[in-house]
């Protein structure tokens, strides 16, 4: 499951980025201005090259350039530029903020930080919290991410969509905190102020669909749809509530739809195996299971849920090879040895089976199931005190978890 996140502005203070200026230097930085808003970065930097010839340390050129050489990808020379500018004031909240900015999208999110709370040391702004509670975020410090968001949001922002972006990811870090209900209060607060965000109801489904309240999910789901779907993991999303709900031909449907949008994926074969299974199309459930085997061959869920089918399907030898990967890949899955000791019982296969019951019986003691089934197999192999031992264990197990 992936939150969306509402990225940063690239630029916070870029309009009063104008101090005082040779009447010549000017000229060519208002030239540039008009480039850079018209997004004709290349010309820009010219003009602003032009204005720095006229006066080598001219802030606003200097900084109206690394903002345009950020338009060109230019994310070293954008960085040279801010520097240069904190060489000559340190303290500069606008040139801080553009700086952490670039860092950001550098993913270099330690130095944003830095950058941001140097920023705020010289001026307390609601984006200044708001991009460093995203950097917050990205490094999964999900806790101080929520109290910038917090200060942000004290703030009483009403500029733009900042409020929105504030309650929205504040939302994503509450959620991964297990702040579920906060989650999905802020995720409602951006709704109610903007019904059309297809962000916030995107987000709010999952918060639903991981407190199990699948219905109140797809709803969510289903409107993010209707607006055009840009999250294409949605119809898998939508999918497993269906799936939760019972809904199964409406979960192959989802399925469907996202596997034309999404390409071949595991999770969501599963899926649609399982959906398949409780329309017992076992041939179906077992195809969509072996394509989520050969896509990711070490997918525990979906040698599970083929070999119990095949299992179902007494064709024994097929499920053996099932569960002896499963074993591989999880060695302490007390369930699979129980289910492989059944399969090899009925394969006639008694020591085989005994060895995977007592390996069971080692890693769950109180598992009446395995004293049962190894108490089964000690009577095929003879051992009639050790079975009755076994199925007398089993009655005690069984008695400890009624009282």
């Amino acid at each position: 499951m992936i939150k969306k996140i509402s990225l940063l502005w690239i630029c916070l203070y870029f309009t009063v980025y104008a101090f005082g200026q040779d009447p010549r230097a000017k000229e060519f930085f208002v030239a540039g201005k008009r480039k850079l808003r018209a997004k004709e970065y290349k010309k820009a930097i010219e003009y602003f090259n032009k204005a720095l010839e006229v006066n080598k340390v001219d802030i606003s050129a200097m900084g109206a350039r690394g903002i345009a050489k950020m338009g060109l990808k230019d994310y070293k020379g954008a960085s040279n530029d801010f520097n240069a500018i904190l060489q000559l004031n340190p303290r500069d909240a606008r040139t801080l903020n553009n700086l952490g900015t670039v860092q950001m999208i550098q993913k270099d999110y330690k130095g944003a930080i830095q950058s941001f709370s140097r920023a705020l040391k010289t001026r307390r702004h609601p984006m200044l919290f708001f991009n460093r509670g995203i950097s917050h975020y990205q490094l999964k410090q999900y806790k101080q991410a929520v109290k910038d968001f917090d200060q942000g949001l004290a703030m009483r922002p009403t500029k733009g969509n900042l409020p929105i972006r504030l309650h929205n990811n504040r939302g994503n870090a509450r959620d991964m905190l297990g702040n579920h209900k906060g989650a999905i209060a802020d995720y409602t607060a951006v709704i109610n102020k903007a019904p059309g965000n297809d962000n916030a109801l995107y987000n709010r489904g999952l918060t639903y669909k991981k407190i199990y309240k699948y219905k109140e999910a797809i709803a969510d789901f289903d409107k993010v749809i209707k607006m055009g779907a840009k999250f294409k993991d949605v119809y898998y999303h939508r999918g497993m509530c269906r799936n939760a709900t019972e809904d199964y031909k409406g979960a192959v449907a989802d399925f469907n739809k996202a596997i034309e949008l999404q390409g071949d994926d595991v999770l969501v074969y599963n899926g649609r195996g399982y959906a398949k299974q409780n329309l017992r199309d076992d041939k179906g459930a077992i195809a969509d299971f072996s394509k989520a085997i050969e896509l990711d061959p070490n997918n525990s869920l979906g040698y599970y849920s083929r070999g119990g089918l095949r299992l179902q399907a007494q064709d024994f030898k097929a499920a053996l090879a099932d569960f002896d990967k499963i074993i591989q890949l999880k060695p302490k899955d007390e369930k699979a040895y129980l289910t492989r000791g059944n399969i090899k019982f009925k394969l006639g296969d008694y020591k085989g089976a005994l060895a995977d019951f007592d390996q069971a019986i080692k890693l769950a003691p109180k598992s009446r199931k395995g004293y049962f089934m190894r108490g089964n197999v000690k009577q095929k192999l003879g051992d009639l005190e050790g079975a009755e031992a076994d199925w007398m264990k089993a009655g005690q197990v069984q008695g400890k978890k009624r009282n």
